[in-house]
Parts: structure tokens; sequence; C-alpha cells
């Protein structure tokens, strides 16, 4: 049996359809791109707040430092007592530094660096407690704050917002900066 070929029409018809499907696959991909795009700008709203400057101006901040100071005066005065210490161990070891065998000078200049050592470390952990206690102490504030600029933020339409206190902004139009409206929110003058 002979092998009939298609008639030429029928090649022609497969040639312009599968040219028109390319054609329409490539405007649709670029239609879909061009959608994309255009809901991924308009969806990326990015606004800016200064955190630093609304923290200073909220009432609480002036009690928070008053109970910060309450917190660090037995840090310090622990501390001056033991510089008060170390000072009179070492005045006593200069004047008879001189007169000390050289093992008696040996544990002396041991027994200061001690208290050196006591000194800085007691201090090291003074200052952690109190950066502890501080954080402990402003969490309330900075979760009000927070909250503050997330309504703000969803009034507003805005997707992101930067703490501007940071130097991370390199340009920022004044259209974009939140500042007033989330000191209004708070009740801030």
């Amino acid at each position: 049996m002979s092998r009939r070929s298609p008639p030429v029409g029928f090649a022609f018809l497969v040639f312009i359809h599968l040219f028109c499907m390319k054609k329409i696959f490539r405007v649709s991909a670029i239609a879909v791109c061009m959608l994309l795009v255009a809901n991924f700008a308009n969806a990326q709203k990015i606004g800016y707040v200064s955190f630093g400057a609304v923290l200073d101006m909220m009432p609480e901040r002036a009690g928070l430092a008053k109970q910060i100071q309450d917190f660090q005066k037995p840090f310090i005065t622990a501390l001056r007592a033991m510089q008060a210490n170390y000072q009179a161990k070492d005045a006593a070891y200069t004047k008879t530094k001189a007169h000390l065998t050289k093992l008696m000078r040996a544990q002396k200049e041991r027994e200061l660096a001690g208290i050196q050592n006591a000194m800085q470390t007691y201090s090291t952990q003074a200052q952690q407690k109190v950066e502890a206690k501080q954080a402990e102490l402003a969490k309330p504030m900075l979760n009000r704050l927070k909250f503050a600029v997330a309504l703000v933020a969803n009034e507003k339409g805005y997707t992101h917002v930067i703490d501007s206190t940071q130097p991370i902004l390199l340009v920022a139009p004044d259209e974009d900066n939140l500042m007033a409206a989330v000191k209004a929110k708070l009740g801030l003058k």
C-alpha cells in the first residue's frame, strides 16, 4: 500500500496554528509579567518614623529614667566602695613597698590585681543588670509605640515602616514620614 501524504493545506494550517499559539503565549506571558510588576509596585508602600524622637516625647520616658537611676544607685555605691578600698590598699602598698620583701610585694600586687579584676567583673555585671532592667521597663512603652505605628501604617496603607533613627534611609519623601500621625495616635504634641 502506498502512503498518502497529507494535503498541502493541512501543513499550512498546522503551521498557522503553531505560529498563532506561540504569539498568544508570548502576549499572555508579557501581560502576566506586566500585571505582576504593576501589582508589586502598588503593593509595596514604605513609610518611616523616628522611633527615638517619639520615645523621647512619650510621658513615660521621664518615669523610666527615674526608675533606672534608682535601680543603679546601689551598684554605683558598691563600686565606689570597692574603688575606695582599692585606693586605700594601693596607697598603703606604695608607702611600704620599699620595705617589703620581693615575695610580700608580689603578694600585695596580686591582691591589688584581684581587687581590680573584681571591680571590673562587678562593673560589667552591674551594667548588664541595668540594661536588662531598662529593657524590661521600656518594653510596655515600646509595645505601645509599635502598636501605634502599626495602626497608622494600616490606616495609611503602608506595608513597611522603617525606623529613621537608624541611618539607613538614603532617600525618604516627606509624604512617607509617619511621625505626625504616630504622635497624634499616641496623643503627643
